[in-house]
């Protein structure tokens, strides 16, 4: 495998290295963003945290529920409130899928600040 110098890497392509992400503070690079980043992350957070986490919880039958490995370990209870229409899973799914997609791309152009490349600056690709 060919080294590449980080700096040969355009900020919007870099990727961290296995040490920066090892060594990653969250709470320090929380505190130095912007109480408007913090905002849309922390709504985007949320947004997987609830409609993101449920992907793969709905089955169409109690049997799908119980063989289900997100659901298995449910009481029956809890199983039966996860049987759905399968227009609702797929609704619910997709939206956790967009969800993730949504909060990934905001990130992308976060990393130099983040990582402390370029700090308290975003990237954007030029169009």
């Amino acid at each position: 495998m060919r080294h590449v110098p980080a700096a040969a890497i355009p900020l919007i392509d870099r990727l961290p290295t296995f040490q920066e992400l090892a060594a990653f503070d969250a709470g320090a690079a929380w505190d130095d963003l912007s109480p408007e980043q913090q905002r849309k992350i922390g709504m985007l957070a949320l947004r997987l945290g609830t409609v993101g986490r449920c992907e793969g919880f709905y089955h169409t039958t109690l049997q799908g529920v119980r063989k289900g490995s997100r659901s298995s370990r449910w009481t029956a209870a809890a199983q039966i409130t996860a049987v759905w229409p399968r227009l609702q899973i797929d609704l619910v799914e997709s939206a956790a899928r967009a969800a993730n997609q949504m909060l990934c791309e905001h990130f992308d152009p976060l990393w130099p600040q983040l990582f402390g490349w370029l700090p308290g600056k975003e990237v954007r690709r030029q169009p």
